[in-house]
This record gives structure tokens, sequence and C-alpha cells, in this order.
């Protein structure tokens, strides 16, 4: 198709969203959210805090939160 594009997505939040998606396989919870999406959330009960991953180029590990 002709109108059809390519896309691609970059950057950290990438990064971190493919961490988080192979992790979540290993953790064996269906969803895993970073800390930055846990802050947002107006309700966030009923999640479970996972684990801390060490990312290369930061500072502090990212806290890790299961649904």
């Amino acid at each position: 198709d002709a109108t059809a594009g390519v896309y691609s997505a970059i950057g950290d939040t990438t990064n971190i969203a493919a961490r988080l998606q192979v992790m979540a396989r290993e953790a064996g919870h269906p969803i895993l959210l970073g800390d930055a999406t846990h802050e947002r959330l107006t309700a966030p009960d009923g999640l479970t805090r996972v684990d801390e991953l060490a990312l290369r180029g930061r500072s502090a590990p990212l806290v890790v939160w299961g649904v």
C-alpha cells in the first residue's frame, strides 16, 4: 500500500518498555509498570512492588510494579 508508513520507536521509554516486557515473563506478572507510570495512577491499589531494575546509564534503579 502506497500510504502505509514504516514507524519505529527509539529512546529511553522504549528501552524500559522492552526490558519490562521480558521481565514480566520471568516474574510471572501479566503486566509490569515502571515507577513513573505507578506515580501517575489515581488508584494504584492492587499493585505489587516486584523488584528494582538496574539500567545502564541511570544513576538510580527503576522500581517495578506488577499487576
